[in-house]
């Protein structure tokens, strides 16, 4: 089922914002399926993506300024771990394809059954963009901006790219539609192959 067109957004979350961002968290199998937090402010939230470009499954989370801000502060601490954070979505990502290919076609499929590991993603994906080099530029921990990661997952390992959105990228506040999101992640992919053709090897 795909995603209803974007509305006018307000500044904060109104009726109109919930149902829209409820609508991105439908029973869609390209949509990942976490419960979000339907009574935050527009203006205090942080948004966060990934596209598995094999495949085209995307992801969507969000988490409000400042529990991204305290992740931030831990994350940073401990550089030793930033490449954990890399490989643990690595996996997370691949478990959630699984499961979204295997358990939306059985019998008593719900949406509820892909939630333990697809909030485990919206963590990793967090976490690592806390370790991104992103981190250092001026506007990453100003709330309304949007995270970005691609994955190509390749035959011996996976490559990422990550983008930084700031907040002013948008003519309204709140997360990306599907189709924004699509136009911005499609171009990351065509970037990559013309400068990293041996990822999509």
């Amino acid at each position: 089922m795909a995603s209803a067109p974007p509305p006018s957004f307000p500044p904060a979350l109104g009726p109109t914002g919930k149902a829209y961002l409820a609508s991105l968290h439908a029973e869609a199998s390209s949509w990942n399926q976490t419960p979000v937090d339907l009574d935050a402010d527009w203006a205090d939230l942080m948004f966060f993506y990934c596209l598995d470009s094999a495949t085209s499954f995307r992801w969507i989370g969000l988490a409000t300024h400042s529990s991204f801000c305290a992740l931030l502060a831990e994350v940073r601490s401990e550089p030793e771990t930033w490449q954990e954070h890399t490989d643990d979505l690595d996996s997370l990502l691949s478990a959630s394809i699984h499961e979204r290919e295997t358990l939306q076609g059985s019998d008593g499929f719900t949406a509820a059954d892909l939630v333990p590991t697809e909030m485990s993603v919206m963590q990793s994906l967090a976490c690592m963009a806390a370790a991104s080099d992103l981190c250092d530029a001026s506007g990453v921990t100003h709330p309304g901006c949007h995270f970005i990661v691609v994955r190509h997952a390749g035959t011996l390992k996976s490559n990422f790219r990550t983008f930084l959105m700031p907040r002013d990228a948008l003519e309204h506040p709140g997360p990306l539609s599907e189709d924004e999101f699509s136009v911005v992640a499609e171009a990351i992919v065509a970037e990559d192959r013309k400068n990293h053709p041996d990822w999509f090897e």
